[in-house]
């Protein structure tokens, strides 16, 4: 049974783990640097993690708090932006929720495995999934974790380090589907004596297809999270992902305006579709919804006719200055294929 981090344990242990780790800071960056030589020509096989432009994982996830409970669930997903090569090779833009859901970060596949460059991050360069993996602890980067009260004010913060550790592993999904994993352990680690300190949580990849889950356990006031993957998408592979495409330009809007766009959604074709939700690619807060009709139960749990008609409003409020991309997408079916596809771009100003 998955139990909730004892927040008292959790406290003392990173306090500790931290104050050991800054007393031999030189000895522990011999102990734990990990480099890699060279970034792989070929990042879609014999990868962890394929990255392509246009490669988009769908996910469903629930919200837990202390006791594991769900208290409310969402979409997000994982979304392959952009290619650039930097000095040593190509890289990719990657919105990838499992360290931002605010910034994107930098992604390649190296001998050693996935490797991060994060901005916004304690630690700038580090390994995310080492690959092949080799059967023992590895350190991963420093993470910010904020205690709070049941007030939600902030009762202690400090950096602690993460570590993982892999093995081969299934997973049966709760949509039924079965996958044969790369389980990666994730701990609060001691990074001086490199052994692990209290486990948070665990993310399940499939080589040369990509992440299918990921828990992150609840404590405190901060949420846990489930994540189980829904659908894998190629544009590229994909000639007509989604039955219905739709692009909409919003031009020039001032920062933090509000701008609701009505959008009915008509079914001209000659088969019906049973509605089952909505995504944000990639998720964003800048994007929320207003009214239904028919309400949003009936809306998703509901066969769409030919000929028949719903509606949605959209909400777009932009909070950062410049261009801004995001697609609304409409899932049918219990496979959670893709029928109606809204890309809402536009240019945000002062």
């Amino acid at each position: 049974m998955k139990k909730s981090i004892n927040l008292l344990a959790f406290l003392t242990l990173l306090l500790a783990v931290s104050c050991g780790d800054i007393v031999d800071s030189d000895e522990n960056i011999k102990k734990t640097a990990v480099t890699y030589a060279k970034v792989l020509e070929n990042q879609e096989t014999g990868v962890i993690l394929p990255l392509k432009v246009g490669n988009k994982w769908l996910y469903t996830v629930d919200e837990l708090n202390d006791n594991d409970v769900v208290m409310r669930k969402r979409a997000d997903s994982i979304v392959v932006i952009s290619e650039l090569t930097l000095d040593d090779g190509i890289w990719f833009e990657v919105y990838f929720p499992l360290i931002s859901k605010k910034e994107n970060v930098l992604m390649t596949n190296t001998e050693k495995g996935l490797w991060v460059r994060c901005e916004q991050c304690e630690d700038k360069s580090f390994l995310w999934a080492e690959y092949p993996y080799q059967n023992k602890l590895f350190y991963v980067m420093e993470k910010h974790f904020v205690i709070s009260d049941s007030n939600g004010d902030t009762l202690a913060e400090d950096f602690g380090s993460i570590g993982k550790t892999a093995q081969s592993a299934s997973i049966k999904l709760s949509n039924g589907q079965d996958y044969e994993t790369i389980k990666y352990d994730v701990f609060a680690i001691n990074k001086e004596k490199m052994i692990t300190q209290l486990h948070l949580g665990d993310e399940h990849y499939v080589p040369d297809f990509g992440l299918v889950a990921s828990y992150i356990k609840p404590y405190s006031k901060m949420i846990g999270e489930n994540y189980e993957l829904v659908q894998f998408i190629n544009e590229e592979k994909e000639e007509k992902s989604c039955v219905f495409d739709e692009y909409i330009n919003l031009g020039e809007i001032r920062k933090d305006s509000l701008v609701t766009i009505s959008k009915e959604i008509i079914n001209t074709t000659n088969n019906s579709f049973k509605l089952k939700g909505i995504a944000i690619i990639p998720a964003t807060e800048i994007i929320s919804f207003g009214k239904f009709k028919p309400s949003m139960h009936e809306w998703l749990n509901a066969s769409l006719k030919p000929g028949q008609t719903q509606s949605i409003e959209i909400k777009v409020t932009p909070d950062k200055l410049g261009e801004f991309s995001t697609t609304v997408m409409i899932i049918y079916s219990d496979q959670n294929k893709c029928f109606y596809n809204i890309l809402i771009e536009g240019t945000c100003i002062e």
